[in-house]
């Protein structure tokens, strides 16, 4: 099967999948949902790749591996947060909010939006599925285990929050326990480390470079755009004294030791 016929077919299957969770979300009256359909539709997209490619078995394998458990978790984990926890996400409850009666429709374009971004950001994946990487089999080893490490202090520091956030004397605090002690945004961080693996898994195919695209995309959505400044806002204006000190002791993004002072 050619590489254009693979990503046809893997467009195709994320756009009717998209289209098939829009339609839920209108009977839930929720658009959380979107966000459990693009994190399985990129890990889904990653094993598809790893199935079909002709690149080295062990590599694809490999890519297999990392994408899978990645989409895999991190979908099960916005499903139960998020899809089955009763009321919308403040985001989508502000957007169908200023959308009004077009609300439904840009929701659809929205989900669509979510599957194109899905297949742009498989790249990478092709780029390890259609190369013969077997000359550099312990860089590939390492890319698997960035790949671990990226769920591992993932799933981590959701864990963490969670337990915080369940606790009620902790009722607006800010969380500075475990990895968030080190990392306003740790789960952001180890996100963006699991699209590092890619780099390293293609490592030495003619068209390597298509594999910088995916983590570097992922770096600036979430240092610009969806990640971090939205998220520090909603915390400004629920605390803002006890959250601007953590700002000011604690490193954004990349985990790091804490500045004296800190409360």
């Amino acid at each position: 099967m050619d590489v254009s016929t693979v990503v046809l077919i893997g467009l195709l299957g994320v756009v009717m999948y998209m289209g098939i969770l829009w339609s839920i979300s209108l009977l839930k009256g929720e658009a959380d949902i979107v966000d459990f359909g693009w994190a399985s539709s990129v890990g889904l997209l990653g094993v598809w790749y790893s199935c079909v490619g002709t690149g080295d078995l062990i590599t694809r394998i490999f890519l297999g591996l990392a994408s899978g458990v990645w989409g895999g978790r991190l979908a099960g984990y916005l499903l139960i947060k998020r899809v089955l926890k009763p009321g919308e996400d403040g985001r989508y409850k502000s957007l169908r909010a200023s959308w009004g009666d077009s609300a439904n429709r840009k929701f659809f374009l929205f989900f669509q939006a979510q599957a194109i971004l899905a297949i742009v950001l498989s790249m990478s994946f092709l780029v390890v599925a259609y190369h013969d990487g077997s000359e550099i089999r312990l860089l590939q080893f390492f890319g698997l285990l960035i790949s671990l490490l990226s769920v591992t202090g993932e799933s981590l520091a959701d864990l963490q929050l969670s337990r915080f956030v369940s606790n009620p004397a902790n009722k607006g605090r800010v969380c500075k326990v475990g990895l968030w002690r080190y990392s306003r945004h740790p789960n952001y961080f180890f996100e963006w480390l699991g699209w590092c693996a890619y780099p390293l898994l293609g490592w030495g195919s003619p068209i390597w470079w298509i594999s910088l695209f995916s983590p570097s995309c992922i770096l600036y959505l979430i240092l610009k755009v969806t990640g971090i400044p939205p998220t520090e806002e909603r915390s400004l204006q629920s605390r803002p004294e006890e959250y601007k000190e953590y700002q000011r002791t604690t490193s954004s993004f990349v985990p790091w030791f804490p500045k004296k002072g800190e409360v």
